[in-house]
Formats: structure tokens, C-alpha cells, sequence
């Protein structure tokens, strides 16, 4: 699995581009994405997605996300690399996975 975030939010997986659903749940990733392999708390979450005034069915929406985005990561099936945590979630990344960790790299490289 790939993530690209310098420029549009993408994933791609085996060559192909992963459809991620709603704007609400992208958002999800994306702040997933800002900790990699790192517990995101709920109250980050929610702000990220709601501002500082989330609905009363906040915590309800944003399991429905995190379901969503399983389901959109695994192909249909759902995905074990999103996992909740005491406190949050986190979004399981590998080594070289972010678009950004390896132009990090390559810039740390030099000429």
C-alpha cells in the first residue's frame, strides 16, 4: 500500500488507486496519516473532522469512518492496519509506505 500526500490525498494498492469514500472519512486518513504507527486520540479526531463543534453523534460518525475506511483500505474486506487504541486510533504504516518519508529521505541524502 502507498500513500501519497504531497499533492491530493491518494492510495494506491497492487498498481491500482484505492477509492476512499467520503470527504468526512478522508479526513480521517489524513489525520491518521500526519502520526503514522502512532495513537491518534479521539478528541484529535473529532476535531479534525468537525471543527470545535462536533455533532452529539460524533464518536457514533467517526466508528462509522473508521469501519468505512477499513473496508475501503482492505479491498472490500475489512482492513487490520486501522486499529483502535486505548484513547484513539492508529493507522498501521510501514518504512517508505508515505509519499513524504521518502522524498524525506532522498532530501536528507543530498546531491
Amino acid at each position: 500500500m502507498h500513500f501519497a500526500l504531497l499533492g491530493p490525498l491518494e492510495v494506491s494498492r497492487d498498481g491500482g488507486r484505492v477509492g476512499l469514500g467520503p470527504a468526512k472519512q478522508r479526513l480521517l486518513l489524513a489525520a491518521l496519516l500526519r502520526r503514522p504507527s502512532e495513537t491518534v486520540p479521539t478528541a484529535a479526531l473529532t476535531v479534525a473532522l468537525w471543527g470545535d463543534d462536533p455533532p452529539a453523534s460524533a464518536a457514533a460518525n467517526l466508528r462509522t469512518y473508521v469501519r468505512g475506511l477499513r473496508t475501503a483500505l482492505g479491498d472490500g474486506a475489512p482492513w487490520d492496519g486501522v486499529a483502535r487504541t486505548p484513547g484513539g486510533y492508529l493507522l498501521r504504516v510501514e518504512p517508505g509506505q508515505r509519499d513524504v518519508d521518502v522524498f524525506e529521505e532522498a532530501a536528507a541524502g543530498g546531491p
